[in-house]
């Protein structure tokens, strides 16, 4: 009789512990969005800084060819090494290539989906 009703106890508090913990479910609508958002091969670029200069080439010697602000989210298309100086000033610095241009990775942030970076550029408006 006791193994039964402890059988008996730990099947409610089983159950009771499952309805509370699906009581805290967070959906995330995502059946809008386009596949690319969520591609795992694809990155997204936040601009951080309150203003950033798209440059023709990667370099900051190259002209500048359009602007972004703090809070744009664009598709990283690519990205390359640039090692400027030598000796003790080497160092080395990734570009980022967008539709509009290439920035200096000091002026992004990159996140590995779309939903990522909107919900930071969303809490720059606060």
């Amino acid at each position: 009789m006791m193994k039964r009703f402890g059988g008996f106890a730990i099947l409610v508090v089983l159950a009771a512990f499952s309805l509370v913990s699906c009581g805290r479910t967070k959906m995330i609508d995502i059946s809008d969005s386009n596949s690319r958002e969520l591609s795992p091969s694809v990155d997204w670029a936040l601009v951080h800084e309150p203003y950033a200069a798209f440059r023709k080439d990667p370099s900051f010697e190259s002209p500048v060819v359009a602007h972004a602000r703090r809070g744009e989210i664009m598709q990283v298309l690519g990205n390359r090494y640039v090692t400027t100086g030598a000796g003790k000033t080497e160092h080395t610095v990734i570009w980022y290539w967008f539709e509009q241009g290439w920035l200096d990775e000091s002026l992004v942030t990159l996140y590995d989906n779309r939903f990522k970076a909107q919900a930071v550029a969303e809490s720059y408006s606060d």
